[in-house]
């Protein structure tokens, strides 16, 4: 028979969890801050590069100058992915502590109520997918206004644009991963401490 974790470890344990779960929220913020940034003045500066030698030299701009506007969408769905992983930690750690605390001890209960919040709520878009939504569609736009600019004489070039198609793909990958990654978290402690049960009873 094992025996019990002490008072003091137990908060020990709880407070570190919280400190957790704070660091995570912490780094998802970050990556949301840092991608917006860093989209944003790519795709201005490669604007403004493109604009200038299609203004100056418009002989010179080809079809890998197009490709240019695709480089912020490669950085916008790794940052959803560190996104995604992030939400995992914290919803993971958080669910740990609704069923090894707040299911046992009681006291605060904000992981049991958030839980059967969302059984009542159906949850919209979250903003900060709406935001890396709206990075990804202005970096593909400015790469078809390219290509169709500089191959408006040549149509049959122009299956050049399917290139946008994976990063489509992907990002609708990324997002469902995003909205999917708090499913069965709590279920599978649930079946963790059932297991830990069973064993201790033995």
């Amino acid at each position: 028979m094992t025996t019990p974790l002490s008072r003091d470890l137990k908060l020990e344990e709880f407070s570190q969890l919280y400190r957790q779960i704070r660091s995570y929220e912490q780094g998802l913020v970050t990556v949301l801050n840092v991608c917006v940034v860093a989209s944003t003045t790519l795709l201005s500066a490669i604007f403004a590069f493109f604009s200038n030698i299609y203004q100056t030299h418009p002989e010179t701009v080809t079809v890998p100058f197009c490709y240019l506007f695709l480089a912020p969408a490669v950085l916008i769905i790794l940052s959803v992915y560190l996104m995604s992983s992030y939400r995992i930690y914290i919803y993971r750690t958080a669910s740990y502590i609704q069923v090894f605390f707040e299911e046992v001890y009681g006291g605060a209960q904000w992981g049991v109520n958030l839980v059967e919040y969302r059984k009542r709520v159906k949850e919209p878009w979250h903003p900060r997918v709406l935001v890396m939504w709206a990075l990804l569609i202005a970096s593909l736009t400015l790469f078809v206004f390219a290509l169709l600019l500089i191959q408006a004489a040549d149509l049959s070039r122009l299956w050049h644009l399917w290139a946008g198609l994976p990063f489509l793909l992907s990002m609708a990958f990324q997002h469902r991963q995003y909205t999917k990654s708090t499913h069965g978290v709590t279920d599978k402690w649930r079946e963790i401490k059932l297991s830990k049960s069973s064993v201790g009873a033995e």
